[in-house]
């Protein structure tokens, strides 16, 4: 792991010191968070397989990416009021919380808006230093995937070091390369939502849905 953040009020205290009720609650915290990555790539998967029994996979723009690294917006305890945590400067009383006592199983439903604690976006950041919102590699440095075998092959001088050429750059393909003139109109690429047949395949009673 990277030198831990010891900036002010965005270190992160170490796990040993922490008592059983509050690491319970902090290993909810990751179990939500954990969960939903894992929504999103058990859909992403659903698409996918949907769009290769079209049989476009080969000729489909696939980018995968964040927006910023791990955030401290939960604070040292992470917060079960989410927005709570950005109230400042409105003669708050003395006795202000930015978390609200909520049952720990409420955490990942809808009676909860939560964040987890600031030392799971250390965590996240790994190897990189500090969080979103910030010019350190953990606030900048994400995960980057770019998928279309047909239009784009990858060689080994390929590397992205920014993601601000993206769309210009698929833009131009898209438009302009002979490599790209997969299921196509005089409008440009076909578009899955104009046709329906997009929506028409992915209500196959085959597809798993997922669990409520």
């Amino acid at each position: 792991m990277a030198e831990r953040n010891t900036e002010a009020f965005l270190d992160v205290g170490a796990w040993d010191e922490l008592d059983e009720d509050t690491r319970a609650v902090f290993a909810r915290y990751m179990e939500v968070y954990a969960a939903s990555i894992e929504s999103v790539d058990e859909n992403l998967g659903r698409l996918l397989d949907v769009v290769e029994d079209l049989g476009e996979l080969e000729n489909t723009i696939v980018i995968f990416m964040s927006d910023n690294g791990g955030t401290a917006e939960g604070g040292e305890h992470g917060t079960r009021s989410y927005f709570k945590q950005f109230i400042h400067g409105l003669r708050l009383p003395t006795d202000w919380q930015s978390d609200v006592a909520r049952d720990i199983d409420l955490i990942g439903g809808p009676r909860a808006m939560v964040h987890y604690p600031r030392g799971w976006g250390m965590a996240s950041n790994t190897p990189f230093r500090l969080y979103k919102g910030f010019t350190h590699a953990g606030g900048v440095r994400v995960p980057f995937l770019f998928s279309w075998p047909k239009g784009m092959t990858r060689t080994p001088a390929d590397r992205c070091d920014a993601n601000i050429s993206t769309s210009p750059t698929c833009s131009r393909r898209c438009w302009n390369s002979p490599a790209s003139s997969g299921p196509s109109s005089s409008a440009g690429p076909k578009s899955w939502r104009s046709t329906g047949e997009f929506r028409r395949v992915a209500q196959r009673p085959r597809l798993r849905q997922c669990a409520p």
